[in-house]
């Protein structure tokens, strides 16, 4: 019972977190839009290059991103290949059951549209199955009907690291400079443009 009983919580948290994440992500489209508009204009462009104004710094963080990603997967290429061989039993067990009733060989006779959702509900448990993600794969099961059998300690530990992540996604975006800009009254905003730019062109001058 006492599993069962952090397992309902870290349910329940991660529910919240993911719709937390969806709309603070949605907020930050329409944040950057403004911010590139708003830095355009300060930084003289024409009305018309809004559009291409902040790809600058995008792509900065983009390469910066990329990089770093490439590190950590050339790192961890080994890992990735032990978690393939350490698929917990209990998502294996589920996975099976999920793919007897969606597996893509099994939907040619369904309409386009209940074919599509079904290959992306197993794309979906195929994927969680990868992760050792306890919460997506039963996400899955309990939307075809399917029992899951309850979690057990590793599963349970997964899921906090699982809620950690996202904990700290939100944080990050929070934290960030176009966040508090979107939030901020005209004079914060006027300071918080100013900074960045001034960061910008120390960036590009190479001090």
């Amino acid at each position: 019972m006492e599993l069962e009983g952090k397992y309902e919580l870290l349910i329940i948290r991660n529910k919240y977190l993911k719709t937390s994440l969806e709309t603070i992500e949605k907020i930050t489209n329409t944040a950057q839009v403004l911010f590139s508009k708003s830095l355009s204009k300060n930084l003289g462009y024409p009305e018309e290059t809004n559009n291409n104004s902040a790809p600058a710094t995008t792509e900065n963080n983009k390469t910066k991103h990329n990089q770093k990603q490439t590190e950590e997967t050339n790192q961890s290429e080994e890992t990735i290949e032990a978690k393939k061989e350490k698929k917990d039993q209990n998502l294996k067990g589920v996975f099976k059951k999920i793919a007897s009733q969606i597996h893509p060989d099994k939907l040619q006779n369904l309409s386009e549209f209940e074919r599509d959702y079904k290959k992306s509900l197993f794309e979906k448990a195929r994927m969680a199955l990868e992760a050792n993600d306890y919460y997506d794969i039963v996400e899955v099961a309990e939307e075809l009907g399917i029992v899951p059998p309850p979690p057990n300690k590793d599963q349970i530990e997964l899921m906090k690291k699982t809620n950690q992540g996202l904990e700290n996604k939100i944080k990050e975006i929070q934290n960030s400079v176009l966040w508090n800009w979107y939030y901020a009254d005209d004079e914060a905003r006027k300071l918080l443009m100013s900074k960045y730019i001034e960061r910008l062109q120390k960036i590009h001058s190479g001090a």
